[in-house]
């Protein structure tokens, strides 16, 4: 749980639950999320201009939003390798963009973002006891599937 105060914006409580479960027989992690979040906007978006090609908007509002994520983790040939997918969810309120014709800032009144992150991880040369002499980095591959969906009459963000 979090509080955040802002002179101009007000008080708000966020908050976030990252429950995750590892089933003992596979090794595979269940995990799972759900939070909210608030971002006031800088002050460079409400007040630093740059005519004639930019302006600030003093009246944007904060962005406020709520999410959650389903995925699974799993090991595979012992701990030397693990991978993982995850589906994402997130309903944002306010968000803030640039405007139709990118010379301002603007309040989208209601967007969202979907889903797919996935990865893999290798290690293939493990620590044995108190032994390390040859360092391997953990490449990791990330890949996403997103969906941005801002409603009639406004642009993806």
């Amino acid at each position: 749980m979090r509080y955040d105060k802002n002179a101009l914006f007000g008080s708000k409580v966020t908050y976030r639950v990252a429950p995750t479960y590892v089933l003992a027989a596979t090794g595979t992690k269940l995990k799972a999320s759900v939070g909210s979040g608030f971002k006031a906007p800088t002050l460079s978006e409400l007040y630093q201009d740059f005519p004639p090609f930019f302006f600030a908007n003093p009246n944007l509002k904060p962005e406020t939003s709520t999410g959650y994520d389903v995925g699974v983790e799993q090991a595979v040939a012992g701990e030397a390798a693990r991978a993982g997918v995850t589906y994402f969810y997130n309903r944002m309120r306010n968000l803030i963009v640039d405007n139709a014709d990118f010379t301002s800032y603007a309040n989208i009144g209601r967007a969202h973002s979907d889903g797919v992150e996935s990865f893999a991880t290798c290690e293939p040369i493990k620590r044995s006891g108190s032994v390390w002499t040859t360092h391997t980095p953990r490449p990791r591959m990330m890949f996403s599937i997103r969906n941005c969906f801002a409603g009639p009459g406004t642009r993806p963000a």
